[in-house]
């Protein structure tokens, strides 16, 4: 344990602790270097310290976040090591996570349901385009601030639970309800595997239960298998059909009916609330065979029992026996069968726990030996290259980056960084600084200001494209509406116009924003000032004139000639109901330029 009020690192004052996880503590504490900033410190334990395994399997989550950066994501602050500890710091989340919030509030609300898990399918689409799996999502890993944003957490971690066996049961109960069966059977996890979980999880929110249950890992992974997924609608009446589908296509046992990308499962989730599936069919998979033939070879038994109740059940039943039956031969005749079925129990259960022994040795023995990540920043990348290979290591992709405090051509970070464990001839990554680019600039203090007013800013005298600002609306009746709450990149920061990075601005919004006049408006002038106000485009519905037909795809010049809802009605900007925009006729509209040309030509 860390003392409250240790510097620790040189740079963070530990306030308190705030849990503790499957090989690590977790701090709050202050970042007395970045403006005082809270940051969560996860360190690994005292007797995991000298654990290469252990050790290895922290540096892999610090890898993996560290390499996403994402809103919906916990960021990494710092990766390090201090008194022998290693440890990782973290962007800290002040609030719940998911668990706690469905045993306190299930079941959620249809909006409520989809709104979180789009935001956690907006972060783990994040993480599959990296080739990030995260192999353990749950609600336990899913963290809500106090303004209901979502914080996907725990990546890589969940290695040390694909490296662990279905037996020992404390460690795998809290992940295990979650897991696909395909991970329970031993094969790699995929993004279906994280997509499965995700479904589960819709169907907790949903009802406030786990679908599938028991006393062990064995037995709950068993079900997953075997088991039908039970009615969301018969729990709860309030969710429609067309939801439910979405949870039976992520949780179907069968890869080929399950959803084969998080884009795929988001744009169907997008829609279950529309009226036009109102009256969508229950979506049935012919998957049962196929469970069978995927299911492990595993004695019900031996799944639903601890082996000392296996060694009760006979004793038990031969006593009853003796009770009931007068004859003493038929007693004994009955006193051997149950000898025999107890013999054949406890070769089952020594004939698997030497099954298994013999995987783990397989596992130790053929397991190549760990090497420490040799220093090579600020080398020549060449250099760095031979240093890598005489070190019995690969070097991976290389990567050139702007910075201004590393001479171009020379490396100034790898991944994993330097003192970190690798599997012999595992790849290390190079990251090359091709100096300063002449159009990165410093990021201004936006904060606390008017966001239009960044946003121009930027646009006019940094040459940013509003492409690549993002601006993403928070619920805030503190400030007012348009207020910056938070930018990312920091201020100081770099920033390279040039790059495909993006500017984000989070901006504090009102629960409900009044509808502005559109009529005389272009399609297109209607679009911005309604996407300006933080309603998303999908919601904008188009139709002529007299409404008897939907326009896909309009043109940009066309006309608004009236609107649904009216100007300065009230509108929720985080609803999901349409909004109406009725476009001039194509027809009308070149009647009206012709009328205007012959006035020109009159004149």
């Amino acid at each position: 344990m860390i003392q409250v009020g240790k510097l620790f690192a040189g740079r963070y004052r530990i306030l308190k602790s705030i849990g503790r996880g499957g090989m690590a503590d977790v701090y709050l504490a202050k970042d007395l270097i970045l403006d005082n900033e809270n940051v969560a410190i996860k360190v690994l334990r005292t007797n995991y310290q000298t654990d290469q395994v252990a050790a290895a399997r922290f540096q892999r989550e610090a890898r993996a976040m560290a390499e996403l950066s994402h809103p919906n994501i916990v960021a990494i602050r710092d990766i390090g090591e201090e008194d022998g500890q290693q440890f990782l710091a973290m962007e800290y989340v002040d609030g719940a996570d998911l668990k706690k919030y469905i045993q306190d509030h299930a079941p959620l609300s249809n909006n409520e349901v989809v709104r979180i898990m789009e935001e956690v399918l907006s972060a783990m689409t994040r993480a599959h385009e990296h080739g990030i799996v995260h192999r353990d999502l749950k609600p336990q890993n899913i963290l809500l601030t106090k303004e209901g944003t979502v914080k996907v957490t725990d990546f890589g971690i969940a290695v040390a639970f694909a490296e662990t066996s279905l037996t020992q049961t404390n460690s795998m109960l809290g992940s295990v309800h979650y897991l696909s069966p395909e991970q329970a059977r031993g094969s790699k996890a995929t993004i279906q595997s994280d997509i499965y979980a995700m479904g589960i999880m819709l169907f907790e929110m949903l009802t406030g239960k786990i679908p599938y249950d028991g006393d062990s890992a064995v037995t709950i992974a068993l079900q997953h298998f075997q088991n039908p997924l039970p009615s969301i609608i018969e729990k709860n009446r309030e969710v429609p059909q067309a939801l439910e589908n979405v949870v039976i296509r992520a949780t179907a046992k069968k890869l080929s009916n399950r959803y084969v990308s998080t884009y795929e499962m988001s744009k169907d989730l997008e829609t279950a609330l529309s009226p036009q599936r109102k009256r969508e069919k229950k979506v049935v998979f012919a998957e049962k065979l196929e469970a069978k033939k995927l299911a492990p070879k595993i004695e019900a038994s031996t799944a639903k029992a601890t082996t000392e109740q296996l060694l009760k059940k006979p004793a038990a039943k031969a006593q009853k026996a003796t009770k009931v039956t007068p004859a003493l031969g038929l007693a004994n005749k009955k006193t051997r069968q149950k000898r025999s079925l107890f013999t054949s129990l406890v070769k089952i259960s020594l004939a698997f726990l030497t099954l298994l022994l013999a995987l783990f040795a397989f596992l130790t023995l053929t397991r190549p030996k760990t090497l420490l990540v040799p220093e090579v920043t600020g080398q020549e990348v060449t250099v760095a290259k031979q240093i890598i290979e005489d070190n019995g290591l690969k070097v991976g992709n290389v990567y050139e980056e702007d910075n201004d405090d590393v001479e171009a051509g020379k490396v100034f970070k790898t991944n994993p960084t330097t003192g970190m464990t690798k599997r012999e001839g595992g790849t290390i990554d190079l990251y090359v600084s091709k100096g300063m680019s002449a159009d990165s600039f410093k990021m201004p203090d936006y904060r606390d200001g008017d966001y239009q007013t960044a946003v121009n800013d930027l646009v006019a005298n940094y040459n940013v494209l509003e492409s690549q600002i993002e601006v993403k609306r928070v619920v805030d009746d503190e400030n007012l509406a348009g207020t910056v709450l938070s930018q990312t990149p920091k201020a100081g920061n770099l920033f390279d116009p040039k790059s495909a990075k993006k500017i984000t601005l989070e901006v504090a919004t009102a629960e409900e924003v009044a509808l502005p006049g559109l009529i005389g408006y272009t399609y297109s002038q209607a679009v911005k000032e309604l996407v300006d106000l933080g309603i998303a485009e999908s919601r904008i519905k188009t139709y002529n004139a007299d409404g008897s037909k939907e326009i896909k795809l309009p043109s940009a010049s066309r006309e608004v000639v009236g609107q649904s809802p009216g100007y300065g009605e009230l509108i929720k900007w985080s609803d999901n109901t349409d909004i109406s925009l009725y476009l001039a006729d194509e027809s009308q509209e070149s009647t009206d330029e012709n009328d205007l040309s012959e006035t020109s030509d009159t004149e």
